[in-house]
């Protein structure tokens, strides 16, 4: 049994939903109800194709750094995978592009996961954790957005939990790396914008411990699902409250 815990294994978990579809269905909705999404929310089915798309990039760039392996082999059907996340396609019926899906592909992509699998892997992750932090994003965003805090600050923190929020709905195809490159951007944004954070803090203390929080937990969730270190040794108040500036110990 190969590992699915990696970009290919994910992909071929994915695209083995496709076994059975209706020839007549059009093809956007075909994407759609592999990834459970409803038929109506075209945008949504679109944003997930394009990570699909991006996904195939990944596994590409993973499987050319692996040496002593035929890469040309292992990714030869990566084209025909392109054409059916194509949105220039999403209008055809599924029987005028299945050809694009035949077994061969679902097999390299087993060979692909399993070579992945030598030096990448994740531990997996239940539905239950990612809606448990799920509702603590919604939560939040919320909070947030009927605060009273600078509108401009506001905005910066609202984009970052967008990100997040939108990082932990696609996980079952970018996983925890997507998760991780979220919250580093957004203790980038924590970082650069540390001042007026700690402004607020002054006058919103719940939200802002909140947001350390939920940075926390995030931490702890993306490195413990990809077998790293966690980004933050202490907890993310000790950055917004606690960290003297270089400035200051030369001042000292």
């Amino acid at each position: 049994m190969f590992n699915q815990e990696n970009p290919a294994g994910r992909l071929y978990t994915i695209l083995s939903k496709f076994k059975g579809a209706d020839g007549n269905s059009f093809l956007k909705h075909v994407w759609a109800d592999a990834l459970g999404v409803d038929r109506e929310n075209e945008i949504e089915t679109l944003k997930q194709v394009f990570e699909i798309y991006n996904l195939t990039g990944e596994i590409e760039r993973l499987i050319k750094i692996r040496p002593g392996i035929n890469h040309e082999l292992l990714l030869a059907s990566h084209s025909t995978v392109e054409k059916i996340t194509s949105p220039a396609n999403f209008h055809l019926r599924w029987h005028q592009v299945s050809q694009n899906l035949e077994t061969d592909v679902l097999t390299r992509l087993q060979f692909c996961a399993q070579e992945l699998s030598q030096f990448y892997e994740e531990e997996q992750v239940s539905d239950e954790e990612i809606a448990e932090i799920t509702d603590i994003v919604n939560f939040l965003f919320d909070e947030l957005k009927n605060s009273q805090i600078d509108d401009a600050i506001k905005l910066v923190l609202l984009e970052e939990i967008e990100r997040i929020r939108s990082a932990l709905s696609h996980y079952r195809i970018r996983g925890a790396k997507g998760v991780k490159e979220a919250l580093q951007a957004t203790l980038g944004a924590v970082i650069v914008n540390k001042p007026q954070l700690e402004a607020v803090a002054k006058t919103n203390t719940d939200v802002i411990a909140k947001l350390g929080k939920l940075i926390d937990k995030l931490d702890a969730f993306s490195s413990k699902a990809l077998k790293v270190h966690k980004a933050l040794t202490k907890p993310v108040s000790y950055l917004l409250s606690f960290t003297k500036d270089e400035g200051d110990d030369k001042a000292a």
